[in-house]
């Protein structure tokens, strides 16, 4: 936090510390102009070293949209370094390590997409659409270095933007670096700048110098825009991130809604006790009165949030910012000293004060990369025992995955802004289970309810001849030598569960995974694992011997989670993930492991998602080899990439139980599979608003235990009819 500063008897007493009192200053309009968005702009000077600093100042000003320049970084950067607890990183534009690039923050709730058709080759520049009270206004940022000769080309360049903006928007900003002195005449490209604001009739927002360095001072940081009267409150602050260079800012005058705060619901931990817990858990009856494995599951679940109620409650409440993983106190204390040290350089330019400014950003370098290191060594081996585990601590530091949050939604239909938590959760709601008809234009056959297992039976019937002749079924029974009832998998030995079992899949739950509609974490169901697993095996196989899956266990909650695209405000950008309950996901695991023992002879090698001991090194290996093969046999090698959309959600329900049945699997289990697929319902949550529920009509849930497998086995009758073509088949089917 580079704005505390130690005034202590080192500086003269009637001296202030200009980067906090600017600070300040930009702190007080903040408050001032609360409703109004804040835009800015600093050239940093190396954005790597200075991401810290930059969350802490951007924490305490609250800007709305911001450009860093300079920031001296390129693709081996990626996004998740520079994250700020907020904001999306919309746009890069990198140059090189050594020199140039912008990055553009937009606070989350600020409508902002990209424009990328007005940017040009050569100038840096980055052009985004912002709509504020439903104006759209277009924002170029700017970065010209001072060694960029050729300013008529420049100039030439940011003029084709402009062309193109003038067509499409009457409000246009334009802020950055020019590297021109606009108050010096002399200053090199004057003339082309002021002709450049003549021409599209710009007015410079900034009336102050932004660049001091020891021999001069010039105004070369700009706000340019052709609607002058829209802002306020414009200035140029020293806020200690430069070398050299002021953030410049402005108000504008309009105002937007700004998303709520961030609130979430939990389990409060602060009077739990492990052994009081057990202790009630083993006073309490979990016994059934009954066979019925609707009533068994409900039974069970109900006695087990009763208990878990009493000692962890659910409570609210407000998620705010963290520092990097990294920091320490040593650290902090370092970057403050560094800051107090920076300033009196720069007001008193001595040698002395500057070999101490040098000494200790050196020793914070030093500091930094000690602090990552010990970061790393001090991190739990356990956090780095899987694959998952050690790139979930890894990513922060290499990839762009996990940035993107759900909590932050906005979207726009017909113009219109919707940002209502409970208006966003109906229409998300609505998109996915109407989602084949939207996608497709074609209505999905629904499974029909039914009454008991003769009506049930016939339905089975009519599904199996009414995709008899369907050239996945005939290609399957070609494949599945079944002639008689005798050759197919017997379902009363097989669909049976054991206490050993379900005690180990109970065990073996992992805590980090969400609750479903019960709010039953996995790690107290982990932690009374004794007590739950007798009459969770008992009213599992209750289930299965009727061949019913409990209608509570199909009840989930959607997520919508951001695909990370361009098209922030449009719902396609959202994919949904269902949250079930744990102990659905019980019932699922043991069904899953079933399928997937009677299906291994029969899977595709070419298949290699969602299969243990199958990765995308699996893939990878094999079309290497397959290519090179064919190479040295002359051939001409071609590959088809393709994107399944929406693949989940578009499996029809009775072909999948077709298929299940030319698999050779029991009728028991098709009335099984065909109770698991019917009568789902789901709701979307967002925040702390969820939708009314309604029916699934297709598809199989993302997020479920059974969801891959049945995809999978869906799926898996396309490879063979590829299968002389092998060579460029779809071998990148991993995730």
């Amino acid at each position: 936090m580079t704005y505390y500063v130690n005034t202590t008897a080192e500086l003269p007493n009637k001296s202030v510390d200009l980067v906090d009192e600017n600070i300040q200053n930009l702190m007080n309009a903040r408050m001032k102009y609360s409703k109004n968005p804040l835009l800015g702009y600093l050239n940093i000077n190396s954005l790597r070293y200075k991401i810290i600093d930059l969350r802490e100042i951007v924490k305490k000003l609250q800007l709305d949209y911001f450009v860093i320049s300079e920031t001296k970084i390129d693709e081996s950067f990626p996004n998740a370094q520079f994250f700020i607890k907020g904001y999306d990183i919309r746009n890069r534009r990198d140059r090189t390590k050594n020199g140039g690039g912008l990055i553009e923050y937009v606070k989350k709730g600020l409508i902002c997409r990209s424009v990328k058709d007005f940017e040009t080759k050569y100038s840096e520049t980055i052009c985004s659409e912002i709509t504020i009270s439903n104006k759209k206004w277009l924002c170029i940022s700017v970065y010209r270095p001072p060694s960029a000769t050729n300013i008529k080309i420049f100039f030439e360049e940011l003029s084709k933007s402009m062309n193109l903006a003038a067509n499409r928007y009457d409000s246009i900003i334009v802020i950055g670096d020019f590297n021109i002195d606009i108050k010096n005449e002399n200053s090199i490209g004057f003339n082309e700048l002021e002709e450049f604001c003549d021409i599209f009739n710009l007015t410079n927002l900034v009336k102050t110098e932004t660049c001091i360095t020891r021999s001069h001072k010039s105004l070369i940081d700009l706000i340019l825009t052709n609607k002058k009267c829209s802002f306020q409150g414009t200035l140029a602050s020293e806020i200690g991130l430069s070398d050299y260079h002021k953030i410049i800012s402005t108000f504008m005058k309009s105002h937007y809604v700004r998303l709520k705060p961030k609130r979430i619901y939990y389990r409060d931990y602060k009077n739990f006790h492990k052994s009081n817990l057990l202790s009630d858990l083993k006073n309490t009856n979990f016994s059934f009165s009954t066979s019925n494995g609707n009533e068994n599951y409900k039974s069970l679940t109900n006695s087990f949030q009763k208990v878990v109620d009493n000692h962890a409650p659910m409570k609210e409440r407000i998620i705010r910012g963290n520092d990097a993983p990294f920091m320490n106190k040593e650290f902090r204390k370092a970057i403050y000293t560094r800051s107090r040290l920076k300033n009196k350089f720069f007001k008193f330019p001595s040698m002395e004060n500057k070999i101490a400014y040098k000494r200790q950003r050196n020793k914070c370098v030093s500091l930094r990369k000690k602090s990552i290191k010990k970061y790393f060594c001090n991190l739990d081996k356990k956090q780095l025992s899987s694959n998952k585990s050690f790139w979930k601590v890894i990513k922060p530091f290499l990839v762009n995955k996990g940035l993107n949050s759900n909590t932050d939604i906005m979207l726009i239909e017909n113009d219109k802004i919707i940002t209502n938590e409970k208006e966003l959760s109906k229409k998300f709601n609505e998109q996915y289970v109407n989602i084949v008809e939207r996608t497709c234009n074609i209505k999905p056959d629904t499974l029909p309810s039914y009454k008991g297992t003769d009506e049930l039976g016939d339905i089975i019937d009519s599904i199996i001849m009414k995709h008899g002749q369907h050239p996945s079924i005939l290609e399957i029974q070609k494949r599945v030598n079944i002639s008689d009832e005798s050759d197919k998998l017997n379902y009363h030995s097989n669909f049976v569960v054991s206490l050993e079992e379900v005690g180990s899949l109970l065990k073996s739950l992992d805590n980090k995974k969400a609750s479903g509609l019960d709010n039953l974490p996995n790690s107290l169901i982990k932690l009374a694992h004794d007590f739950l697993a007798k009459p969770l095996t008992k009213a599992i196989n209750d289930s299965l011997s009727v061949s019913i899956f409990p209608d509570e266990a199909k009840t989930a909650v959607v997520v919508p989670i951001d695909k990370g695209t361009d098209k922030k405000n449009e719902i396609s950008n959202f994919r949904p993930v269902s949250l079930l309950n744990c102990f659905a996901k019980i019932y699922e695991k043991t069904i899953s492991t079933r399928i997937t023992l009677a299906m291994d002879s029969f899977f595709s090698p070419y298949i290699s998602a969602y299969r243990e001991n199958f990765s995308c090194q699996n893939v990878l290996i094999r079309l290497l080899e397959e290519w090179r093969e064919k190479l040295d046999n002359n051939y001409i090698v071609g590959g088809t990439l393709m994107d399944l959309s929406k693949a989940f959600d578009c499996v029809p329900h009775d072909l999948l139980i077709a298929k299940f049945n030319a698999y050779g699997f029991p009728r028991e289990f098709l009335f099984l599979i065909y109770s698991y697929l019917e009568n789902r319902k789901q709701c979307v949550k967002i925040n702390n608003y969820s939708s009314n529920f309604l029916d699934v009509l297709s598809g199989v849930p993302q997020g479920s235990v059974l969801g891959p497998i049945l995809f999978n086995v869906f799926f898996n009758d396309f490879f063979w009819v590829f299968e002389k073509q092998m060579f460029i088949t779809m071998l990148m089917i991993t995730h």
